[in-house]
């Protein structure tokens, strides 16, 4: 649903990066699915420690069209986030 006071017709589109550098959109998830967006950094210790809940539900429901994502918005290059990402 656009945002109010956004033009009509116009939605924004939501692009990311996994680990390996792959795009992923929004456009790939399955109608009915669900996704969960954590939006975290590297230096957030609460963020860590949600990181083995998120595994958990991703195991547990991902057959049944959940999708975790989680995001590091860490404001380093690319590369060096990438990395940073694959660490979790």
């Amino acid at each position: 649903r656009p945002a109010p006071g956004a033009p009509a017709g116009r939605t924004a589109k939501l692009e990311l990066l996994d680990v390996l550098e792959r795009p992923w959109t929004l456009d790939s998830v399955r109608g009915g699915d669900l996704v969960l967006l954590e939006f975290t950094t590297s230096t957030c210790l609460p963020c860590k420690q949600v990181i083995p809940a998120m595994r958990e539900l991703q195991s547990r429901y991902g057959a049944g069209g959940l999708q975790v994502v989680a995001v590091l918005c860490d404001n380093v290059p690319l590369k060096q986030r990438t990395a940073l990402a694959s660490k979790y």
